[in-house]
């Protein structure tokens, strides 16, 4: 039997769209947040920003207003879809 070899090469974008702390203004942050949608990836770096980098609710929600479209777009290049 043949041994398999692993010549192929890997795609290295992750499963689920990323949103990277260091590409939305913490380049100190190594931290990258998932999800298999918009919203939960969303969700989930608001979780992140409220318990690390001391958003409030309020503070996220202007956040999030003033850069969403800016977000999606590192949203969809993480995943593959420009």
């Amino acid at each position: 039997m043949a041994e398999a070899t692993n010549d192929a090469v890997r795609d290295e974008r992750p499963s689920y769209p990323s949103l990277k702390c260091s590409d939305i203004g913490f380049p100190e942050c190594s931290h990258v947040a998932f999800g298999a949608s918009e919203e939960t990836l969303i969700r989930n770096a608001k979780y992140h920003a409220i318990s690390t980098h001391s958003y409030t609710e309020e503070s996220w929600e202007q956040e999030l207003t003033s850069k969403i479209n800016e977000w999606r777009r590192l949203i969809k290049m993480s995943f593959g879809k420009f």
